[in-house]
């Protein structure tokens, strides 16, 4: 399970730029570089105060479809810390894996 950093302030599974769900979706599959990435569990926060009774997850697992990551092995993220980003994304597909690096 990777260690993930999550700074998509604007996602209602964010708390403290943690993840509070057990595990994420990376989709990308013909993804070249971090922006064709996006984090398929994003859902927009309607109230600043929705996640602050959840708990936060620090470490998680992430399946990822991202086929032309190096950290992708057989649609699982492999990597030992994940950053995903979006500041204030109002969609799954303005938000991406920075970590992701191509093979």
């Amino acid at each position: 399970m990777a260690k993930l950093n999550c700074s998509v302030k604007n996602c209602t599974n964010n708390y403290d730029s943690y993840c509070c769900i057990n595990e994420i979706k990376v989709v990308g599959a013909q993804a070249s570089a971090s922006e064709a990435t996006c984090c398929e569990n994003f859902q927009e926060s309607e109230d600043a105060f929705t996640n602050n009774i959840q708990t936060p997850n620090i470490n998680l697992s992430i399946n990822c479809e991202a086929t032309n990551c190096n950290h992708n092995s057989n649609c699982t993220c492999e990597a030992d810390y994940v950053d995903i980003n979006g500041a204030w994304a109002y969609e799954c597909g303005e938000t991406k894996c920075s970590s992701f690096s191509c093979k």
